[in-house]
């Protein structure tokens, strides 16, 4: 299929996919991260391997945890909790 995304998301285009945050401590909330993630690590991946832990500035441990919902879009995470 012609518009299907390539494994490894190399289609020499622009692959970043921008990351939207969404609740959380007030220092992730709203941010949209940029440049990090590419199409293959947001799209091509089982959705339990999609989001991240992120550290609060200043506050150490426990990390909170950012993932997409189940029905919802997958470069769009919301806060679930701590680690």
């Amino acid at each position: 299929m012609e518009d299907e995304l390539p494994i490894g998301g190399d289609d020499g285009g622009d692959d970043d996919v921008a990351v939207r945050l969404v609740g959380g401590p007030v220092c992730w909330d709203g941010v949209v991260i940029e440049g990090v993630f590419d199409r293959w690590e947001i799209y091509e991946v089982p959705l339990p391997e999609v989001g991240a832990l992120l550290v609060v500035p200043g506050g150490g441990s426990p990390r909170a945890v950012y993932e997409p919902l189940p029905d919802g879009e997958r470069s769009v995470w919301h806060f679930t909790g701590w680690e």
